[in-house]
Formats: C-alpha cells, sequence, structure tokens
C-alpha cells in the first residue's frame, strides 16, 4: 500500500520515529540501524511496510530496500512476526544479518528478543539458501544497480560469489543507492 514515506523527521528514537509528510505525522516502527542512519536529520524517506492484524495497524520504516525486503523475507518465517523480525533487523545491519543467517550463527540470531533457538533454527533453514544466491532483495533502483554491477563483473572474469560478496562491500562503503558505474569501479579496486 505504502512504497515510502518522505518528509520532516519530527520525532527520533530508538525503535520508533515520526515522520510528517503532507501535514501527517506518521509513526513508524524502525530497526536500529535506520534509527542510527536518520537520528539527528531534518527530514528523511523511509521504505515502508505496513502490518494489518484484527487488533492493530502498524506501520514499519526501513532505511533501504533491502532492509525492507530482509524484514518480508523473516516475517514469511513460522514463528517470526514482525516484532520478531524488527528485534533481529536491530542486530546490525543487512550484510551482517545476512551473513549470520548463510553462516548458521543460531547464537547471534539468539540475542534478538523474542528469538529463540528452535525460532533461529528455523529461519536459517528457510532463508540460508536464499540469502546465499543473493538474488532475494527488492525489485528497485539500488537492487537493479546490483543485478546490472553483478552482470558487468560476471563478464569481466568474477565468479557470481565473488561478484555479489563485492558488490554488497561496495553498498556499505558508497550507500544502498550507489550508481552501477561506481559499485564496478569499487570492486575492481578493492582486488
Amino acid at each position: 500500500m505504502y512504497h515510502h514515506i518522505e518528509g520532516k523527521l519530527v520525532e527520533c528514537f530508538p525503535g520508533m520515529v515520526v515522520i510528517e509528510a503532507g501535514g501527517v505525522g506518521y509513526e513508524l516502527a524502525v530497526p536500529l540501524p535506520t534509527f542510527e542512519a536518520i537520528r539527528g536529520r531534518p527530514s528523511a524517506k523511509l521504505y515502508t511496510r505496513l502490518v494489518v492484524r484484527p487488533e492493530s495497524q502498524r506501520l514499519f520504516g526501513f532505511y533501504s530496500p533491502d532492509e525492507r525486503k530482509l524484514f518480508d523475507l523473516l516475517t514469511g518465517v513460522k514463528g517470526v512476526g514482525p516484532s520478531g523480525a524488527l528485534a533481529l533487523l536491530s542486530l546490525g545491519s543487512v550484510g551482517e544479518l545476512c551473513g549470520a543467517i548463510a553462516a548458521g550463527d543460531v547464537q547471534k540470531l539468539k540475542r534478538a528478543k523474542r528469538v529463540g533457538t528452535r525460532t533461529a533454527e528455523r529461519i536459517i533453514v528457510d532463508l540460508k539458501e536464499i540469502l546465499r544466491e543473493g538474488h532475494w532483495a527488492a525489485r528497485d533502483q539500488g537492487v537493479s544497480a546490483c543485478d546490472d554491477s553483478l552482470q558487468a563483473l560476471v563478464s569481466l572474469g568474477y565468479s557470481e560469489r565473488e561478484a555479489s560478496a563485492g558488490i554488497a562491500e561496495a553498498r556499505k562503503s558508497l550507500g544502498p543507492d550507489a550508481p552501477v558505474e561506481e559499485i564496478v569501479k569499487h570492486v575492481l579496486r578493492a582486488s
């Protein structure tokens, strides 16, 4: 329903922000990395997900489309609700969380509130291969740049795995909306 919200940052606390857009204040539940990324700014753009339940409606906000897509994947795992997914995303960056899942790091996942051993194991079983493949991300400008960068690097002789790892590292340094040319240059320089 809502793709993103952009506007004046009215309130900003760990776990919750209020963005005013078009005269309406939107309260969004956010993971800690999103809070850290926008704290102290006069305005913000967050990618959103509306979760409707019989007893409530909650709007969740994410700094990047990848963060939102990982939220969607996590909430698709049996036993992981929106609050659990938010707690997992608060453990670190998208790359760190994907790395922990791909590595089968049950102990790291258990650090999140509402995530026990069984749930952590289920997350790993359900998502390990999806995250390892690297094709799970949302279809948007940033991810499209990742796909184009991947194709360019593979055509230059990189394996898909090497290219994906390099692209992830480049996006950490350059930001989630980095253009293809900058991502490829960054990976080539790092090699």
